[in-house]
């Protein structure tokens, strides 16, 4: 996880920015608490969304409560580099040309409830178009991030010294809210529940709110 620093680095100072804030949602909150953590003198504040602990967390059971298809995608990176990439590419045929109306049975039980009201029109087919696209060149992307969240992250949790903030929805099946729970405890952050919110609606209902409380720091 600690490896992203570099890029992250190398985009802000193509872009010009000196100071900035992070934020990212799923498997790009640790990134973001990665950044909050190792880019102190450059970070304002940061914000995690629906972000998993880490794997081996001491006293979180971390697949408890999680959908079947990421219960399995974490136990495949063990049986080694080409079946894990085989593994992918074929969870990668079941989405790539996966119609909007047809992407809630495509991902299967990740999907809480109210993810699945929320998973329709314009979010719908945005996931679908940008997975695809995302997949054109392989599921190298995949993998790579896959080996980041599921292995060390590369810096310790007590680093964090800029305003962090950490939001979960508590009916998501994704990275089930016992992860924002464990990270509550080990953060020195701001930590928001929605219990009606899961995975996908949490951002859909809420991004606005995070951003307004993220400038405010």
């Amino acid at each position: 996880m600690a490896d992203c620093i570099g890029d992250v680095v190398a985009i802000a100072d193509a872009l010009g920015c000196g100071r900035f804030y992070s934020v990212g949602g799923s498997g790009g909150g640790p990134h973001s608490i990665a950044c909050a953590a190792l880019l102190s003198d450059r970070v304002i504040a940061a914000a995690s969304i629906a972000s998993p602990a880490p794997v081996g967390a001491d006293g979180l059971d971390w697949t408890a409560g999680m959908g079947e298809e990421n219960v399995a995608e974490v136990a495949a990176p063990h049986t080694g580099d080409d079946d894990f990439r085989a593994y992918l590419e074929g969870e990668a045929k079941k989405i790539v040309g996966t119609s909007a109306e047809e992407i809630v049975t495509a991902l299967g039980d990740v999907v809480s409830v109210v993810d699945r009201r929320a998973l329709t029109g314009a979010l719908a087919e945005f996931i679908v178009r940008e997975t695809s696209h995302a997949l054109l060149g392989g599921v190298w992307g995949w993998f790579d991030d896959d080996r980041a969240i599921l292995g060390d992250w590369g810096f310790d949790l007590s680093d964090v010294h800029v305003p962090l903030a950490i939001w979960h929805g508590g009916q998501d099946r994704f990275v089930p809210v016992a992860h924002r729970e464990w990270l509550a405890g080990r953060l020195d952050a701001v930590a928001h529940v929605r219990p009606d919110d899961g995975h996908l609606s949490l951002s859909l209902g809420s991004y606005g709110q995070i951003l307004d409380a993220l400038l405010a720091d």
